[in-house]
């Protein structure tokens, strides 16, 4: 037998309220079951670091088809490290990076060693790419505006200032990364109100004093 005893406090809106006691009983007869979940996750460019919350049927962990991997990327091979740990290795040709949105990971049909699923809700991960000032790039390319509404600008630091311009070098549309997820959607209204026309145009950051000029096409119809 327990007790519980809560001493005189006083509720939201500063009102008294009285000591009281609670007695309790626990049953030890229940088995409270830990749920089987990926625990951990270390991403880099050119591999993912998994760690389960259990021993985990390593046959099943090592096989990259168990995995998901959104919106890009490619799993191409997976390494043990522990009886509870994978390293999921990326195609270099295609690393991983800072593309303006979240990645997501997701694992299927992988048991525990004693042959418990994975609970659903700890089967996956969201996670973000680190971003360098010079890993900028925008998508897609050329930015047909029939086909698609946005054009994102990927790789750009947090709480950077992005600018855009004609190749005569005149500024015509300031844009600002406030969400940490390395990239900006922009729906091609300039500065004045008007909408992007066809053509090629240049943007860039400036960090630190360091200044990259890319370029983007435009197709509009």
């Amino acid at each position: 037998m327990y007790t519980l005893h809560c001493g005189e406090i006083n509720d939201a809106y500063d009102s008294p309220t009285l000591a009281d006691s609670i007695a309790f009983m626990t049953d030890s007869s229940l088995r409270i079951q830990k749920a089987f979940v990926m625990s951990q996750l270390f991403p880099s460019s050119y591999s993912l670091m998994l760690t389960y919350s259990e021993p985990v049927n390593m046959q099943q962990a090592t096989d990259k088809n168990s995995y998901i991997l959104e919106p890009v990327g490619e799993i191409i091979s997976i390494d043990s490290m522990s009886d509870r740990s994978v390293n999921l290795i990326i195609n270099p040709d295609k690393p991983l990076r800072s593309i303006g949105r979240e990645y997501y990971i997701v694992a299927k049909q992988i048991t525990s060693r004693l042959g418990e699923s994975l609970h659903p809700k700890g089967s996956s991960f969201t996670f973000l790419i680190s971003t360098y000032w010079n890993d900028m790039f925008c998508y897609p390319q050329p930015w047909k505006t029939q086909e698609s509404s946005m054009l994102t600008f990927a790789g750009v630091p947090n709480n950077a200032t992005l600018i855009i311009r004609r190749v005569s070098g005149e500024i015509i549309a300031t844009l600002k990364e406030n969400n940490g997820a390395g990239g900006i959607m922009w729906d091609g209204i300039l500065s004045d109100g008007t909408s992007i026309q066809s053509g090629v145009y240049l943007y860039s950051i400036d960090m630190g004093g360091k200044q990259q000029m890319h370029k983007f096409t435009v197709i509009r119809k």
